[in-house]
Order: structure tokens, then C-alpha cells, then sequence
């Protein structure tokens, strides 16, 4: 046990405006302004000194960050100046927000209490959707600065224990001066820190992540993130919205369907047109083809410049709208494209046919559920045009198979990323592509390798 002196705190929280240090009948009361309930401290300071050595703290050699945490984390320290002990009283109150509706993930017909900056609020969250002892959370602190509080979370006879134990693992090792946003900590933990494809999923929905955690996988709360990282994930989970499940199985599974033909066409309809246009035009009707040619009669670059001009300009838009006040940003980004698109299809500077390719190509990527897999397409889209405008229809192909074999290296938590697409699991394809309608849904994806995968046994429903 570490012993420490009057001078030895002072001196620790020596210029930190914001900790009271306040003398009250030999007894030393520490404590952060803002983080601190005052009225609990006052309280406190009104009860006897029996009352105050209720709560002993035993200090050890790392006293330093031991006290730093008690007191930041919100709670009042007192410091005995006769016997040098130290005493704690749970009296936090930090700044939080009441839980309300996702900015990501606007509902529809699910619940609207999306998760916020309290790491305690995010896990009651969840708890009150799963009243089960068998969900697990195991708590960790990381950050040698920052002492970022992490929680894990799982369900102990459903999760797949190898995954589990390697996320623990991984938590356990990340060494690092500041942790401070949810994409340090993906980043961390994920299977290939350079990949250009997340391996990682989140939500800002208690709801999705119950689902998740029922579906096998495991949850890590981050304190000061409203987001919630979900693993082990593959391409298909990053297709699900979490509306899916509050929607009848065939309206879902043809949103579904119609997300992979927005992520297909997303990454891959710029390179095709280039590749078609450019290469193979003798396979275009000719109607068609005149109208292109006629189109494209007086303009100064050529096809594949023009589509990468048009596709940056509209990503231009996008995050100009991202950036502005929710109250303009849609308005500018709709009226902003529709005046300067005719105004350059006016000027000459681009044609119609190709501001009609790019429009479809962003407005397939909003289709995308997940924001960082969007981000992701538009960068590989441009790569898969400039290929394309050099090698023509082999260059599209080649784009094709290089984006399949590179899927296919790539595993989240030991599970393949294309999986049940490949390795092929005949069982959860039919799952993984459509939503089963609710009495059908007997068994959890065979490919998690989970410990029980019984949803539902015959006869009940």
C-alpha cells in the first residue's frame, strides 16, 4: 500500500482549474467540477467522519493514475491529513445527453433510442432488450492518458468462444497514449489494419446490436462513443439495415436484394460504361450509340476524364452536404447539382449520358447501409474507371476478379468474409441474401461456428 502525503496530491492535480481541493475538518475533499454531483458533495460534507471512512481506497505504487481516475471519472475523494487514507464516495454526474434517435440510422417503424456518449447508458441499453445472466460483459480500461473505459459484450452459451477470445485479447493488448473515437479502437482490433473494406461493423441502435448479439456475434462499447462495434462480420451482415426486422420478410429481402444491386452498381457501372463506350462500342444499339455520338459532339475531354470530372463534382456535393447545417445541407446539394449539371451540360463541358451513368452510380451508393463501405466504393470506383479506360473490357473483368479474390482473402475473427458466399454454406445462403419470414428462422448461421444455434425448436413458435 502506497502512502501518499497532502503535498503529493496537490502537487498531482497542480494546475487543473477545474479540481476543487477543499479542507474540511482535517479531511482533504477532491473532486472535478462538471464531472461531480454538488449536491451529493454537500451532502457528504454534512455527515460525520464515520460516515466519510465508509469507503476506504487502497492505493498502490501506480497511485497516481489511480487517483487521476477516481477523480475524473467524477467521483469525491477524501484524504484523512492524520492517518494519510483515503476514503471514495460515489457521487459522478458527468454531462450526458438522454438516449434519442440515431443520426445514421433514422427509424422507421423500430425503436428510437439510439445509444450516446455514456458507456453505463449504452449497456443498460441493451440489457433491458436481452434479461439474460448468459449476456456477459467484461470491462477494460485503455489509454494511458485518456483511461478510456471498454466494455465487451456477448452471449456466453451462444458466441463463438474462439472469437470472443480473441477480441479479449486483442482488447488486451492495444497500448496506447489516448483513445478517444470508435475508429482507433476498429482500427485496433481489426484482422488487417490496411484494409480498404471494413472488417468491422457498428450501429447507433440498441435494437441492431440485441439482434446481433442473439445472431452469435460480440459487442464493444467504447465511453464518450455513441457507437457500438460489432464483429465477427461479413459482406452480406453489412447489407442488412437495421429495419429489416421490423418489415414483413418480402419487403425486406427485396430491399436487400436491392442494396447488393446498388453496392454492384455502385463500384462497378462507371467502369462498364468506360469499358463499353470507349472499347466495345460496335456491342451498343446503334439508336443508342448515334445519341451518345451526337452528344458528345464538341466536348474538350475525353470519355474516361469526363466521367471521373462528373463522378468527383457529384462527391463534391455529397460532402458539401455532410458539412453544412442539417437545415441546408440537403437543399444546397439537390439545387447545387441540378443547376450546375444542366449549366455543364449546357456550357459543353460534359454530355447528358454521362451525368445520367454518374447520378446512378452515387445514388446507388447511398443505398449502402454502412457509411465507411460506402466511402470505400466511392475510392474503388475511380481506380476500376482509370483501369478500364486503359485496358478497355479486359480491364473490367480483370476489376471483377481482383475484387472477388481480394474479398476472399480477407476474414473477420477467423470467418471468411464472403462467407456463406464462399466457403459455400448452403444452409445460410438462403439467410444471408433474403430475410426468412419469423417461424422459419429455426437456426442461427451455421457459418459463425457458434456454440448453439437453435433459434427456434419444431412445434413452437
Amino acid at each position: 500500500m502506497a502512502k501518499i502525503s497532502e503535498s503529493d496530491i496537490r502537487q498531482l492535480f497542480e494546475d487543473c482549474g477545474d479540481v476543487n481541493l477543499e479542507l474540511i475538518d482535517g479531511y482533504l475533499f477532491i473532486f472535478c467540477q462538471g464531472m461531480s454531483n454538488r449536491e451529493q458533495i454537500s451532502e457528504v460534507s454534512a455527515c460525520s467522519a464515520d460516515f466519510w471512512r465508509q469507503h476506504p481506497v487502497t492505493l498502490t505504487s501506480n497511485w497516481k493514475n489511480e487517483l487521476s481516475s477516481y477523480v475524473f471519472s467524477g467521483d469525491l475523494l477524501l484524504f484523512d491529513m492524520e492517518t494519510a487514507s483515503c476514503y471514495l464516495h460515489y457521487v459522478a454526474d458527468p454531462p450526458q445527453r438522454n438516449p434519442e434517435e440515431s443520426v445514421t440510422e433514422t427509424s422507421s417503424k423500430g425503436a428510437r433510442d439510439g445509444f450516446t456518449e455514456s458507456i453505463k447508458t449504452n449497456v443498460a441499453l441493451i440489457r433491458k432488450r436481452l434479461l439474460t445472466p448468459t449476456l456477459k460483459m467484461e470491462s477494460f480500461t485503455i489509454g494511458v492518458r485518456s483511461q478510456t473505459e471498454i466494455c465487451l459484450l456477448y452471449i456466453q452459451d451462444i458466441a463463438n468462444k474462439e472469437a470472443v477470445d480473441e477480441a479479449r485479447t486483442r482488447l488486451q493488448n492495444i497500448h496506447i497514449d489516448a483513445l478517444i473515437t470508435s475508429s482507433q479502437l476498429e482500427e485496433a482490433i481489426s484482422d488487417k489494419t490496411r484494409s480498404v473494406v471494413p472488417l468491422i461493423d457498428n450501429t447507433g441502435r440498441p435494437d441492431f446490436a440485441a439482434e446481433y448479439l442473439m445472431g452469435g456475434r460480440f459487442v464493444v462499447l467504447l465511453n464518450g462513443s455513441p457507437l457500438a462495434i460489432i464483429a465477427p462480420i461479413t459482406l452480406t451482415s453489412l447489407m442488412k439495415s437495421p429495419e429489416d426486422g421490423y418489415y414483413r420478410a418480402v419487403i425486406s429481402s427485396f430491399q436487400r436484394l436491392i442494396r447488393m444491386f446498388g453496392w454492384y452498381l455502385a463500384l462497378f457501372l462507371p467502369g462498364f460504361y468506360i469499358a463499353l463506350i470507349g472499347f466495345n462500342f460496335e456491342q451498343v444499339p446503334l439508336p443508342l450509340l448515334a445519341t451518345i455520338a451526337t452528344n458528345r459532339i464538341g466536348l474538350p475531354v475525353t470519355l474516361p476524364f469526363e466521367a471521373i470530372i462528373v463522378l468527383i463534382l457529384f462527391e463534391l456535393f455529397k460532402e458539401a452536404g455532410l458539412r453544412l447545417p442539417k437545415s441546408v445541407g440537403p437543399t444546397v446539394t439537390v439545387v447545387g447539382g441540378i443547376i450546375i449539371g444542366d449549366a455543364a451540360i449546357r456550357a459543353g463541358i460534359t454530355s447528358p449520358t454521362v451525368t445520367v451513368v454518374a447520378a446512378t452510380t452515387v445514388i446507388a451508393g447511398y443505398t449502402l447501409v454502412n457509411p465507411t463501405l460506402s466511402g470505400i466504393v466511392s475510392i474503388a470506383r475511380i481506380v476500376i474507371m482509370i483501369i478500364t479506360s486503359i485496358l478497355g473490357m479486359f480491364g473490367f473483368f480483370m476489376s471483377i476478379f481482383f475484387v472477388i479474390a481480394y474479398l476472399s482473402d480477407l476474414k473477420s475473427f477467423g470467418i471468411p468474409y464472403l462467407s456463406p458466399l464462399s466457403p459455400p454454406s448452403w444452409a445460410d445462403i438462403t439467410g444471408a441474401l433474403l430475410k426468412k419470414p419469423a417461424n422459419k428462422m429455426k437456426k442461427r448461421a451455421q457459418n459463425l461456428h457458434l456454440q448453439d444455434d437453435t433459434r427456434m425448436k419444431d412445434g413452437e413458435s
